[in-house]
């Protein structure tokens, strides 16, 4: 009848009325979870963003730190090298000269004559050996610089033998501890593990 059919509209109504509004508080619920759920991923990406900027900052930090502490370590290994070849060297030369005045019976100034060949050995087993010197680099030095023209090295004194020994030590001291014109770079020490019979040969002292 009418009234039956009208009666379950109105059922039908009002259970489509109950299912909107519980329709709607699920609808409001879910919005709000997610709100919270929006909320709590920005709060991650800003959190994780300002994270990572630290995380970065501190990395950036820590390399610096790194490769400042690593150029200090570099030229304390460097420095500690330079001072124990500067006193093996003298340690050589101070072996040589008593060497010279022996086989001089004292008298420096006189020529090595016979004894030049043993004096160059001796040169190279005391002071050139320390610095990774070259006798044949060292002999071309010492013929420049010591023996006179018209002359020969073996009338050259012990004396001056002595001080070219010195006088090449240094430069080729300096050629290892400077940087400058051509000297070995911290780079080259460090490849060589601060060994100077490691060096590069084009690194190596050569007149």
């Amino acid at each position: 009848s009418i009234n039956n059919t009208k009666e379950n509209i109105l059922v039908i109504s009002a259970d489509l009325r109950q299912s909107i509004l519980v329709l709607n508080k699920t609808t409001a619920a879910l919005s709000f979870e997610v709100e919270k759920l929006e909320n709590v991923v920005q709060f991650i990406e800003d959190h994780a963003t300002a994270n990572q900027e630290s995380f970065d900052l501190l990395i950036a930090t820590l390399g610096q730190m790194i490769g400042e502490n690593r150029k200090i370590l570099k030229e304390i290994r460097r420095q500690t090298l330079k001072q124990d070849m500067s006193k093996a060297v003298k340690d050589g030369l101070d072996d040589l000269l008593t060497y010279f005045q022996f086989k001089s019976g004292g008298r420096l100034d006189s020529e090595a004559n016979g004894l030049y060949s043993k004096c160059l050995k001796k040169i190279e087993n005391d002071v050139l050996r320390e610095i990774c010197g070259n006798v044949t680099d060292f002999e071309e030095y010492l013929l420049a610089e010591g023996v006179e023209s018209g002359s020969t090295a073996n009338r050259i004194s012990f004396k001056k033998l002595w001080k070219i020994s010195n006088s090449y030590a240094d430069l080729v001291q300096a050629h290892y501890f400077s940087e400058r014109d051509g000297g070995v770079t911290s780079s080259e020490w460090e490849d060589a593990n601060y060994k100077c019979s490691d060096l590069d040969p084009v690194a190596q002292f050569d007149l």
